[in-house]
């Protein structure tokens, strides 16, 4: 899904609340460049 037209991510969203949970140390991401475009948390 792309992040540039607006569609909600629930998996993108959930990752998000997981690390402000932190119930994970680390993400591992194969290419950044499809993880955020804007990096805000």
């Amino acid at each position: 899904m792309s992040a540039y037209s607006g569609t909600r991510r629930p998996g993108f969203e959930d990752m998000l609340d997981a690390i402000k949970n932190h119930q994970f140390d680390t993400l591992l991401c194969w290419h950044s460049d499809r993880l955020y475009r804007s990096p805000r948390i």
